[in-house]
């Protein structure tokens, strides 16, 4: 209906013209530009600024039950509706990191989400929401990962089925 959805949207179903923010391998973004149902393109101003509110830092202290838990076992997703879309270790970034990855003590994490599921997590003292603002965009693409804005053709065959569905993350 034009209006933004910002949680996990893997059971959704799909309607032509419906534009999904993509975060991913560079060689996999170049192969959706040869799929005729998606409509790729750089994001627009507007839609760059959306997400970036919708962006946030996590701070994971030492004291935190989360310490040497994988993504997974955290339940930042599936629980908290977070989408992880990068950890910060000291001085390396790893994009995208997998379910499998372990939390270790002081790791910044970006995150897509709501702050109202944040709230819980500060509660819980497992988390800490940084206070420098919103999140710069770039902060989560590289050589080798980028993001898009692919719009759903209007001749799409995929229509009403969701991303669970196409096993859009695997593939």
């Amino acid at each position: 209906q034009g209006q933004p959805y910002h949680g996990a949207a893997d059971s959704l179903p799909l309607e032509a013209g419906d534009v999904l923010l993509i975060q991913g391998y560079r060689v996999d973004l170049d192969g959706l530009k040869d799929n005729a149902a998606f409509r790729l393109s750089e994001l627009q101003e507007t839609r760059r600024e959306w997400l970036n509110k919708h962006l946030m830092t996590l701070n994971i202290p030492e004291e935190s039950s989360l310490v040497g838990k994988s993504l997974a076992e955290s339940h930042l997703s599936g629980a908290f509706g977070l989408g992880v879309l990068g950890i910060v270790r000291e001085d390396e970034t790893y994009l995208m990191p997998t379910a499998e990855v372990r939390l270790q003590a002081n790791d910044r994490i970006y995150v897509r989400g709501e702050s109202g599921n944040l709230l819980a997590l500060d509660d819980l003292q497992d988390i800490r929401v940084a206070a420098d603002g919103e999140l710069d965009l770039t902060l989560l693409e590289s050589d080798q990962v980028g993001v898009v804005e692919a719009m759903l053709s209007p001749h799409t065959r995929l229509e009403g089925k969701t991303l669970n569905q196409l096993h859009f993350r695997e593939k």
